[in-house]
């Protein structure tokens, strides 16, 4: 995913959830190669997929934001901010990024 070979990444993603089942982590890659591909559509149903297992899943709380940021609903990336700042007491760092992805209303730095 990182070196951008999505869909490299998503044969491997997908053979990790053929020997896992539907692990809220992979899940949530699934989603965001998705999102990286620009399919907003399919990226949204992996995230609800990994919420639905484990709704305090903070990557899939965090890059859910980013995909309502990137979909101009700031109001709904407030949410999953909003969910994030109560699962991360102290913080964390998926707090963090959607905060500057909403502050910067997209990816931060572009």
């Amino acid at each position: 995913i990182n070196e951008r070979r999505y869909d490299e990444a998503l044969t491997s993603l997908d053979r990790a959830r053929e020997a896992f089942g539907p692990h809220p982590d992979i899940l949530t890659y699934q989603g965001y190669t998705w999102r990286k591909k620009g399919d907003h559509v399919r990226a949204e149903t992996y995230y609800r997929q990994a919420l639905a297992i484990a709704p305090q899943h903070r990557g899939a709380t965090g890059y859910y934001g980013e995909l309502k940021v990137e979909r101009g609903d700031l109001k709904g990336a407030k949410v999953m901010l909003a969910r994030l700042d109560r699962a991360c007491a102290f913080g964390c760092a998926e707090a963090e990024e959607l905060r500057r992805w909403i502050d910067a209303g997209g990816e931060p730095g572009l």
